[in-house]
């Protein structure tokens, strides 16, 4: 039964979806020993389950190492009773969170990177294309209900490090009109607005005709009306861009849906209050409600699909380039704030003692809904190469909690070389 520990034919199917080759240069620090140390998967799965059996309703963890399984375990429950009792497994689709933004982040490099045929992306540089104003494919709506000039100088990279300068909005037309203080344009701060446009620009960016179809509504309509047309249509258009562009550039079949609730019915995990919840968890859909996809989350994927789209991400060239990669975090990079895509940074007493690794970055979802339910995930980068992520499908445990059990694990794993 898949709920303590994958099969060996799973582990062979999953290593073939997301095995890889070396890591190329530049990447974690090596220890100065002459023998790498070994990984003690029993010592890790013993650690992840032990940290997460009957705590949550239904989890998921993975380990990879150099875009290679190293090992996959999940238990509880994807749903209880009251939905159609189903066991959780590492095949399970469950809402992201906001770990989507994740995927958004890399895939808006890769357009960026290697514009597609008939995009907005020009004649110039990656690096052009990256420091280029993200207004420049606003609509003229968004243009006009700008207040502070210097938002019309936000660029790409700078909405991919959260460093917009945008501060409690997460609406583009509340941010564009509301109070907004240009000095905070290039310092960090965490924001749902900046994946929120990075969805909305991979739309306008891989098909411009919405942009101009957006500005040739006429003026009778209102101001709202034509908002939503646009953020419909573009996030539409990023939806269809990942699943059927970006994703399929990695072995084996892989999505993630904003329609869960009608794409997932019949497989994915419902978010609920706590492992001992009887009432009915929640699947949703933003396109059945009726919002657009959004690059900031909304979405639900397992930890498989996931874990592929990661491995190809962070250790090949099929989506983003090596010195792209490095873009998103690298340990000789000056400031951690300059980091692209990643959300977030801790670090481990014991992990910079052996791994000289003194920045452990990681990024998080946490999807909570007015009812109690949630959904948690994280991805954490390790050392050696290694990446582990771990969901859960209720509310006790956040995604920093997430990323410490993950962390907890791994150097279960390595404790024996010590």
């Amino acid at each position: 039964m898949q709920s303590h520990r994958a099969t060996a034919v799973a582990s062979v199917m999953l290593a073939a979806s997301i095995g890889l080759g070396a890591f190329s240069a530049g990447a974690d620090m090596q220890l100065t020993s002459k023998a790498p140390p070994s990984f003690d998967k029993s010592a890790f799965e013993q650690s992840a389950h032990q940290a997460l059996k009957d705590k949550v309703m239904g989890y998921s963890f993975l380990i990879m190492k150099d875009g290679k399984l190293v090992s996959e375990g999940a238990g509880g429950k994807a749903r209880n009773r009251a939905n159609g009792f189903k066991l959780m497994t590492t095949s399970t689709p469950q809402n992201l969170g906001s770990l989507f933004k994740f995927i958004s982040g890399v895939s808006m490099l890769h357009i960026l990177e290697r514009p597609p045929a008939g995009s907005a992306g020009g004649q110039g540089s990656f690096a052009s294309r990256l420091d280029a104003p993200v207004a420049l494919l606003y609509p003229q709506i968004w243009q006009s209900a700008i207040k502070t000039p210097a938002i019309r100088t936000i660029t790409f990279r700078q909405l991919l490090q959260h460093k917009s300068g945008f501060r409690g909005c997460s609406d583009p037309m509340d941010c564009f009109s509301g109070t907004f203080d240009a000095d905070l344009i290039g310092k960090r701060s965490y924001q749902n607005i900046n994946f929120s446009l990075t969805g909305y620009m991979i739309g306008v960016y891989t098909k411009p005709s919405i942009l101009t179809n957006t500005n040739a509504i006429a003026n009778s309509t209102p101001v709202a009306e034509k908002d939503r047309v646009f953020t419909i249509a573009s996030g539409l258009q990023m939806d269809s861009f990942i699943n059927d562009k970006v994703f399929k550039l990695v072995p084996g079949k892989i999505s993630a849906s904003c329609d869960a609730a009608n794409e997932y019915k019949n497989t994915g995990a419902y978010a609920y209050k706590s492992a001992a919840d009887k009432g009915n968890g929640i699947i949703t859909s933003r396109m059945q409600s009726g919002k657009p996809c959004s690059g900031a989350g909304g979405y639900w994927m397992s930890i498989r699909d996931f874990a592929n789209f990661a491995a190809h991400a962070l250790h090949s060239n099929e989506i983003i380039s090596a010195s792209t990669r490095k873009m998103l975090y690298n340990d000789q990079m000056a400031s951690s704030d300059d980091r692209m895509v990643w959300s977030s940074k801790t670090s481990d007493t014991w992990i910079k003692d052996k791994f000289e690794m003194s920045n452990i970055i990681w990024s998080g979802g946490d999807q909570n809904y007015g009812g109690g339910q949630a959904a948690h995930t994280s991805i954490v980068r390790l050392p050696l190469g290694y990446v582990v992520l771990v969901f859960a499908n209720s509310d006790e445990l956040s995604s920093p909690s997430l990323a410490k059990i993950g962390i907890a694990a791994f150097k279960a794993g390595m404790a024996h070389n010590f």
